[in-house]
């Protein structure tokens, strides 16, 4: 895109990305502000959804071409996808870091002290998460995120690229 957020060249690829945020061929929102946020940082990012779900966009200054902005469109990683899956629950920052630490296997002491907090506290917080999310122990938190989040995309034979994130699967026209 060029620095006013206005399509210069794009691939199948992109268009296809790109019609599931505008669907009437006019430039997405997100693309002109990324142009925007372009002119005051060498990056910058969005996550947003579209009609096949979230999208991940980032931009950044393309080496060689004057006044261009290199967008790339993908599927959000895990690591950006986790913040809008916490706000979509209603989790306070402190919730969201909890569950990131329960995700990874941490038992309560390790929680304390990685946050540096009460084990008293993280109980209170994990209290909290149940009820926001709807579950009763760590295993329904656990199975409650990757249902809603991980096993669609492995159901429909999407594999996982190489940062975590789900590729598309495959269709008839691949090789």
């Amino acid at each position: 895109v060029d620095t006013a957020g206005r399509i210069i060249a794009t691939s199948d690829d992109a268009e296809r990305w790109l019609s599931t945020l505008e669907p009437s061929g006019r430039v997405p929102s997100v693309v002109a502000s990324l142009a925007a946020a372009i002119a005051r940082r060498p990056y910058a990012h969005a996550t947003v959804t579209g009609t096949e779900g979230p999208i991940t966009l980032h931009a950044s200054v393309s080496k060689g071409l004057d006044d261009a902005i290199g967008i790339v469109i993908e599927r959000p990683r895990p690591v950006l996808l986790a913040p809008a899956i916490a706000t979509a629950h209603g989790l306070t920052a402190r919730e969201a870091e909890v569950v990131s630490l329960v995700m990874q296997g941490l038992s309560t002491r390790q929680i304390a002290v990685e946050l540096g907090i009460s084990e008293y506290t993280v109980q209170d917080h994990l209290k909290s998460v149940f009820g926001k999310v709807g579950v009763a122990t760590r295993g329904e938190l656990t199975f409650e995120l990757f249902i809603r989040h991980y096993l669609p995309p492995t159901l429909a034979d999407s594999t996982p690229g190489p940062y975590g994130y789900f590729l598309d699967p495959p269709t008839l026209a691949d090789p």
